[in-house]
């Protein structure tokens, strides 16, 4: 019937139609083989990788785009172990909170290729992980089982909702400091570590993220 007719022609379009000619046509394209290519082509083709950082399929250069997510997830994470320290002030003036890891890390990172120039851009959440000692005082219930004086620690998080080249251009991040454990009797300790933290958070992330945009940017040159 008509039906049968359009569907064994490719759906009435009869030669034009992809289907029809793969079919009446199938087997009799030659087979692909694998030419050997020279040593002085193969250099060339490194050549034009690294000289225009374009891959060699990649000719037009129109779009490629390269993740980096790993290296910067790895970054980060370096990155604020070093310089995440907070000093903090009055009675517990020698103290340090420090940013000890990173709790969560979501997101990428990446250089695109957009005729023939490098663009690159990151976009993370993350949260890190902060702590403080404090030596017990007089008087305070403080001993571990082996009758020593204890330390007592405060700790939590510091919440980044975006972690962007934006933020970086703009010098400027959004931050949630948590604190963990609220407990009364640690109530000071705590205070001062969320004070300390909320007065040079900022500069710290801006720093960080000014940072690994530089470093991407000279790897996106490369």
């Amino acid at each position: 019937d008509d039906a049968r007719a359009r569907r064994r022609d490719g759906d009435g379009k009869g030669e034009l139609s992809y289907h029809y000619w793969h079919g009446r046509n199938a087997g009799e394209a030659p087979a692909a083989t694998a030419k050997r290519i020279t040593s002085e082509e193969a250099a060339a083709l490194t050549k034009q990788v690294s000289s225009t950082q374009i891959s060699a399929w990649n000719a037009a250069g129109t779009w490629e785009e390269r993740g980096h997510t790993d290296w910067a997830r790895a970054r980060l994470e370096t990155l604020v172990v070093e310089r995440g320290k907070f000093d903090l002030d009055g009675a517990f003036a020698g103290v340090v909170a420090r940013v000890v890891g990173v709790k969560k890390c979501e997101g990428d990172a990446s250089v695109v290729m957009i005729r023939g120039k490098p663009r690159h851009g990151f976009d993370f959440e993350t949260t890190l992980e902060w702590r403080a000692s404090f030596a017990e005082e007089d008087g305070e219930d403080g001993e571990d089982e082996d009758g020593d004086e204890a330390a007592v620690e405060v700790q939590g998080t510091i919440h980044i909702p975006e972690f962007s080249r934006d933020c970086a251009e703009d010098e400027e991040c959004a931050f949630e400091i948590k604190v963990e454990n609220r407990k009364k009797e640690h109530r000071e300790r705590k205070d001062a570590c969320y004070a300390a933290l909320k007065k040079s958070c900022e500069e710290f992330i801006v720093g960080v993220l000014r940072q690994i945009d530089d470093e991407l940017c000279e790897r996106a040159s490369k």
